[in-house]
Parts: structure tokens; C-alpha cells; sequence
């Protein structure tokens, strides 16, 4: 039977909202300098927040989806869980001592892991593997109209108060648990493996040669997670202490750059994935990211006074697209060196690596903010993603090598 968006069952709807709490949740964090900013601290600590934030989401990924597994905890209590504390944590955010505020984003990063869980439900509940297929697509859509709708929503509300983008969301995470608790449904138990569920000796021959390449693969995963996901984070106020360019009018060029990458860029994916392989796809999106950072750095003060802000937008839709390669191409590539029954657990592993990237590019690229200035800033980011096409490149190789 062929479903709709308004067709889609409550308790499926429940674990869509989860995840876009939880998207969202990630996407504040580029408010954080501007908190530093109202409590007049040091901006080198809005790295040192974001990245305690990301500390506790790997904590948070690691713990609950080996507790959705488990027959005692289930995938439906750690969803409840997930969204009552994210609440709770979110809430911490609007009390006015900056001491408060990053004990509040430490409590909403440990209840900001609801991927693994949300997938467990969509997997058990799908009767059929076209329908399941449908659900995980969406899901894909709900994370990317997060991106897309949450930056500029979130900076309007800031500028209104300091404290309405965190208590809305609260109250949106609050509201989602009420509804789950009516909504989803206790699964059954999942059956044990048996002993011929194991791996023979040839399987684990084949897993032993690929382990190189995934570990080396892995490394360039998290090189490419420091340089996409925390550098980003510094660009609103790094575009607002240049120019005095208001939240609203970033959030409006935000939506812009997204529409077009989502509504243009993105729908020529599927061709160019039947086109080209995915080391070419990964590699290519590597090269639009460092040449976005690239950019970045280059519109400096002293050197684009007056047409520093149409290079940065051109700049944003030139290269901007280059995380719908990068990522489908990396997943791709993963995909394909691991067995069938392993993909959950190494794709587990790549969501923790691009954690603990945020994490420590938090840590880096604050400090290097306020030390020494965005220019720098963006140049790391750029070194950071041509050291993961190096590694890249040597997996590649080793990837070759074994087959020879």
C-alpha cells in the first residue's frame, strides 16, 4: 500500500520527531558563541562547550543503542528516555548562570542519541522491505529539512531573546514525549544468534584483510568530521564580527544555500552515483569542502571590505555541495568492505568517529578562533580535509594491493 506523509503512522511519526529534536539540538550549538558573548566570558570556551556536547552525544549513541538491543531496556524506553532528558537538558539552557547553560548542553548531549534507536523501531516495525526502504529515505528528508529550516529559525528567535531557541525546543522535546508514550509500541523480543550465525574461516580471513582499510578509512572519516562539522560552527559569528551581519539575514542566505543544494544538487546525486564510483564521488566532495574553507579564509577584512559577503554566498554555492557527495560516496565505500551482517556495527563506528571529531575540532578550532582569528580558523579546517584525501588515497591503495 502506497503511503503519504499524512498517511504515516503515529508511533512512526513519533521516531521522526525524535530525530529531528535531535538534529536540532546539534544545530544550536552555533549559537553557543553568541552565549559567550551575552555572559561577556571568553569565546574560546564556546569550542570547549560544543565540544563537551559532542563528548556526551558519542557517550550517548554508544550506550543507547546497545540498550535498544537489550530485552530489560528496549527501543521504546530509550526513545521516552532520550526525549524526556533532552528536554530536561534544553531547559538547564534558559537559567541565566553560564555555568548552568554548559551543564545544560552536557545533559542534552547525553540524551541526543536517538539514530540507532529510531532505526532499531523503523527495521522491526516495516512488514515489508519496500515500505522500510520508504521510512529510511524520509527519514534522510526529516535530517535534512532540519539542516535546512533550524539555523535560520533558531537565529531569528535569538535575536528576539537569548532564551527563546532553547526553551522552544524543550518544549517541542517534551511534547514529543507525551505523545510517544501513547504512540510507540513495545517490540518483541529479537531472537538470539545460534551458533550457525557465526562467521566461517574464510569470512574471517576476508574481514581480517579489509580491517586496514576500514581503520585507515576511519581516520580519514574523522579528519573529514573536524573540518566539516566544527569549523562550520564559528562561520555566523566569524560573519558577524566582520560585517555586523544580523542572525536573521545568515539564516536567510542559510535557507537559500540549502534550497538550492537540496532542491538542485542533491537530485543529480542518484545520477552521478550511477556515474562515477564512490572513491570518485568522496574524493571530489573532499575537494569542494577544502576549497570552501578555502574560501572562507580568504575573505579576510582588510582584503574584501565591500564584496566580502556575495564572494562568501558564491562560495557557499559553489562548493557547499560538497557534503552530498562526500558522505553517500563514504558510506558507499564502507559498505563494501564490511559483510552484510557487520554494517551496522562499522556504520555505529562512523557515527561515534564523526563524534569524537566534533569533539576534539571543537576543542581546536575554538581555541584557534580566539587565538589567532577565523582566518585561521578555516585555513586548519582546509589542511584538516586535505590530510583526510591523503588517507583517503592510502586506502585506496591498500584496498588495491590486497586484491592483487
Amino acid at each position: 500500500m502506497k503511503r503519504t506523509l499524512f498517511k504515516t503512522p503515529p508511533d512512526i511519526a513519533c521516531c521522526y520527531w525524535s530525530v529531528l529534536i535531535d538534529m536540532w539540538g546539534s544545530a544550536i550549538s552555533s549559537l553557543t558563541p553568541f552565549v559567550c558573548l551575552h555572559y561577556s566570558v571568553r569565546i574560546e570556551l564556546a569550542g570547549a562547550v560544543m565540544s563537551t556536547y559532542s563528548i556526551c552525544q558519542t557517550a550517548s549513541s554508544l550506550f543507547f543503542g546497545k540498550a535498544s538491543d537489550s530485552a530489560a531496556f528496549g527501543t521504546r524506553r530509550a526513545i521516552l528516555v532520550l526525549l524526556l532528558g533532552s528536554s530536561i537538558g534544553l531547559g538547564m539552557c534558559v537559567i541565566p548562570p553560564f555555568s548552568v547553560f554548559v551543564a545544560g548542553r552536557a545533559l542534552a548531549g547525553l540524551f541526543a542519541g536517538s539514530a540507532s534507536p529510531v532505526q532499531s523501531y523503523l527495521m522491526a516495525t516495516a512488514p515489508t522491505q519496500q515500505l522500510l526502504t520508504g521510512r529510511l529515505k524520509f527519514l534522510e528528508v526529516v535530517i535534512t529539512s532540519a539542516h535546512l529550516i533550524g539555523p535560520p529559525l533558531f537565529n531569528s528567535m535569538f535575536e528576539v531573546s537569548t532564551i527563546l531557541p532553547f526553551l522552544t525546543l524543550a518544549g517541542l522535546s517534551l511534547t514529543g514525549f507525551f505523545f510517544s508514550t501513547r504512540c510507540l509500541r513495545q517490540l518483541p523480543k529479537a531472537d538470539t544468534p545460534t551458533s550457525a550465525d557465526a562467521p566461517t574461516s574464510v569470512a574471517t580471513m576476508q574481514q581480517s584483510t579489509r580491517a586496514r582499510v576500514i581503520l585507515v578509512f576511519l581516520v580519514a572519516a574523522a579528519f573529514t568530521g573536524m573540518a566539516q562539522f566544527a569549523a562550520m560552527g564559528f562561520i555566523s559569528v566569524y560573519v558577524y564580527q566582520l560585517w555586523d551581519w544580523s542572525l536573521t539575514s545568515q539564516g536567510a542566505v542559510h535557507t537559500l544555500v540549502s534550497s538550492i543544494n537540496l532542491f538542485l544538487i542533491r537530485p543529480m546525486l542518484d545520477r552521478y552515483l550511477r556515474r562515477y564510483s564512490p572513491q570518485a564521488l568522496s574524493i571530489f566532495g573532499l575537494g569542494c569542502v577544502a576549497l570552501l574553507h578555502l574560501s572562507l579564509s580568504a575573505l579576510c577584512k582588510s582584503m574584501f571590505s565591500w564584496c566580502g559577503l556575495p564572494l562568501m554566498l558564491a562560495a557557499n554555492i559553489c562548493f557547499g555541495q560538497g557534503p552530498f557527495f562526500l558522505f553517500p560516496g563514504m558510506k558507499v565505500i564502507l559498505m563494501n568492505h564490511t559483510d552484510k551482517h557487520r554494517r551496522g556495527t562499522i556504520f555505529g563506528y562512523l557515527e561515534c568517529v564523526f563524534a569524537l571529531a566534533r569533539a576534539a575540532g571543537s576543542a581546536f578550532f575554538g581555541w584557534t578562533y580566539g587565538r589567532y582569528g577565523g582566518e585561521w580558523c578555516f585555513r586548519s579546517a582546509c589542511i584538516c580535509t586535505i590530510c583526510s584525501l591523503l588517507f583517503h588515497l592510502a586506502a585506496h591503495g591498500l584496498d588495491k594491493a590486497a586484491r592483487i
